[in-house]
């Protein structure tokens, strides 16, 4: 829950309760509430080796592929009893073992949007259900920056339960493809084209036409995307009728206050939503059915994949092309 917002969507007050307390009761554990998903870009680092006891999809898989830390996908009581012992089980991403490659995903095309880069993380996920399974991405014409492998790993845990994957050049175990596959021979040898992508996108059905959410969240917005964002609807309006919400966490947010970049987006009718995600809000179902909202629209792969329990119609979308819907009220 967004504490400021949370009146105004129609949240339930004793859950309201609920959660201050339980904020209340971590800080006096001395937790840290940051109440965030992208913690490795806003607050702490790990490094090449540390091991670590996280929980979230995005973070895991971040966690382990991009600064070769390691860590599984740890339940809240596990993550929580981590970090009251200073110890985590020694399984998973904890052995080297687990850790190569098992098979090569070459990318040919040209990822030029966040939504292209979930987009592959969905193709290679949905065929490979298997924790286990650690592509090793190769052959891109350029180096990936943070939200792009951001973007790829949240799509690839949430299709496909992945927890690791390597990029031959970038993530610090993959100097080369033989280095990511140890000493594996690739099981299978996938590449993925500009047609591959743009499947992805034809695949997702227009349904009744219904344009009137747009939803940038999961995994939350950096404060790069914040400034994209910001770009993007300067000097527009989300249509009347029409709900735009955008995510972060409160350092972004103050930073992105500062910049002006927030300033833009609630100009523009965009409700940011501070230290939560969408899809995890309480009482969504309910808000689906009052705002009589049927499709949900993102940039996001993930979010794409996991609202689906409550019920929306999900479209896939270039950033671009969303801020275009949220605006225009017009799917595309």
């Amino acid at each position: 829950m967004d504490f400021a917002h949370c009146e105004r969507l129609g949240q339930d007050p004793a859950e309201v309760a609920k959660e201050r307390e339980l904020i209340q009761c971590l800080r006096r554990m001395d937790v840290v509430t940051t109440d965030t998903c992208i913690n490795y870009q806003t607050v702490y680092q790990p490094h090449l080796g540390e091991h670590v006891a996280w929980g979230d999809t995005g973070t895991v898989i971040y966690a382990n592929s991009v600064f070769g830390a390691r860590s599984n996908f740890e339940s809240g009581p596990a993550a929580l009893a981590a970090a009251l012992t200073g110890r985590t089980p020694e399984y998973g991403f904890h052995l080297a073992e687990h850790r190569r490659g098992s098979f090569t995903v070459q990318l040919d095309a040209k990822l030029d949007d966040l939504a292209d880069w979930g987009a592959v993380g969905k193709l290679v996920g949905e065929a490979h259900q298997d924790y286990f399974a650690v592509p090793v991405f190769h052959g891109y014409r350029r180096t990936p920056i943070a939200d792009e492998l951001k973007h790829l790993g949240a799509a690839l845990a949430s299709y496909g339960s992945t927890g690791m994957f390597h990029f031959v050049g970038v993530t610090p175990e993959a100097p080369s493809i033989e280095a990511a596959l140890g000493d594996r021979q690739p099981g299978e040898r996938l590449t993925i084209s500009d047609a591959d992508i743009s499947d992805v996108y034809k695949s997702y059905s227009l349904g009744d036409g219904d344009a009137r959410l747009v939803v940038f969240s999961g995994p939350q917005q950096s404060l790069l995307e914040m400034k994209r964002l910001a770009e993007l609807f300067h000097g527009r309006k989300v249509r009347a009728g029409a709900s735009c919400f955008v995510t972060t966490n409160g350092a972004v947010l103050a930073q992105s206050r500062t910049l002006g970049y927030a300033k833009t987006l609630e100009d523009a009718g965009a409700t940011i939503l501070e230290g939560v995600c969408f899809y995890i809000l309480q009482n969504l179902s309910s808000m689906r059915q009052a705002n009589r909202w049927t499709n949900m629209v993102s940039n996001s792969a993930k979010i794409v994949n996991i609202i689906g329990a409550h019920r929306f119609s999900t479209i896939l979308r270039r950033t671009a092309d969303c801020v275009e819907i949220a605006c225009s009220g017009r799917l595309q």
